[in-house]
């Protein structure tokens, strides 16, 4: 294990918010739920139920929107009153990727897909290839036979589908969506072929 490789990386950490929020808004409390379903039984690394709690992730996504990758709004804080009544309590801020970080992204993607320098993404084929990695990495789980975590990716995969063409127009010509999904399940193939191929490197190092 190195021990110098951080946890969570920023740049990791902006690839994998992509993937699970697209376009939509997302706080602290939401994003370090959901990277704890995710990570903690992928990785099966201890020190992650610690690092990715509420309080850690708020200063990770703090950093992000200081670098310039987020934007932000304050809202009131929902609580309930011990008369069980909603009410408010503070603020908590809502996050949500800007052109910035989508652009940072595709940047990384483009390095991960191994496309050649004069090859633009566009922002579908980014979209694809985050839904892609989530799937390739549910493939992953079910061939390790760790089903909760498959259910957990493909429910975020199926999510992410069904906000993306959850529009009248998408639902009337459904061809749109079906070739998106082949898009995805090809790029999920080559997710995992590489995945595989990684691991193998590793092993051939010991």
């Amino acid at each position: 294990m190195n021990m110098d490789r951080p946890l969570l990386s920023f740049d990791e950490l902006l690839f994998i918010l992509g993937g699970l929020y697209g376009e939509n808004e997302f706080d602290s409390r939401t994003a370090a739920r959901d990277l704890q379903n995710i990570l903690i039984p992928l990785r099966k690394d201890p020190r992650l139920v610690k690092r990715l709690q509420p309080k850690i992730v708020s200063n990770d996504l703090r950093r992000l929107y200081m670098m310039g990758f987020l934007r932000r709004r304050r809202v009131k804080r929902e609580c309930r009153t011990k008369s069980g009544k909603k009410g408010y309590k503070g603020y908590k801020y809502m996050y949500r990727i800007n052109r910035q970080g989508w652009d940072y992204i595709e940047y990384l993607l483009k390095g991960t897909l191994k496309k050649d320098s004069g090859f633009i993404l566009t922002k579908e084929d980014v979209e694809a290839a985050m839904i892609a990695a989530l799937k390739a990495s549910a493939l992953r789980s079910l061939e390790e036979r760790n089903i909760h975590t498959m259910r957990v990716l493909m429910d975020l995969v199926n999510r992410q589908l069904n906000e993306k063409f959850k529009g009248n127009g998408y639902r009337r010509f459904p061809l749109k969506r079906i070739l998106f999904e082949k898009e995805i399940n090809w790029l999920a193939v080559i997710s995992r072929l590489q995945m595989m191929g990684e691991s193998e490197q590793k092993m051939d190092k010991f």
